[in-house]
């Protein structure tokens, strides 16, 4: 006991401190994702939460449950976010110059086709210039768009 109870003490103790410090954030106001998965994450980063908030709003309005997301922008928390399985094919951050660049990238089919939606940010992290240079025709071509929002754009592929 004599070894085993002070780490066990401090442990308890971070533990306790982290929950008051959870609880401060939260009633001071933080911002909270409109996703109950989300629920528990605080990003101080008011303008993110409402963005992304926004997007799952126009899900919520525009897409059927079973349904796929892809996301231009450099992360996709919206299948999580729903707990919706990920399309198939893809990739988890649409970066040039690290997913793609113009001389090497992956098929647009394996990059984009299994995605039923596909929700384009009015203003994102990623420019999207690259990647409608290198996918824009094949997007275009396979995905039109169903329904907009303040922060959002949402493209549904024809089948």
């Amino acid at each position: 006991m004599i070894v085993a109870l002070p780490p066990m003490l401090g442990d308890l103790a971070g533990l306790g401190s982290a929950l008051r410090s959870s609880r401060a954030l939260r009633s001071a106001g933080v911002p909270r994702f409109a996703a109950w998965p989300l629920r528990d994450l605080i990003v101080e980063d008011s303008g993110r939460v409402a963005a992304l908030n926004d997007g799952i709003e126009l899900i919520r309005r525009a897409s059927l449950p079973g349904e796929t997301v892809a996301n231009l922008d450099f992360a996709n928390p919206f299948n999580f976010a729903f707990e919706r399985p990920p399309y198939r094919g893809g990739s988890t951050a649409m970066q040039y110059s690290f997913t793609y660049s113009d001389r090497h990238k992956p098929t647009p089919e394996w990059l984009l086709g299994g995605a039923d939606i596909v929700m384009v940010p009015r203003k994102g992290v990623l420019s999207l210039e690259p990647f409608l240079r290198n996918y824009g025709e094949f997007f275009y071509g396979r995905f039109r768009l169903a329904a907009e929002s303040q922060w959002w754009k949402l493209y549904r592929q024809v089948r």
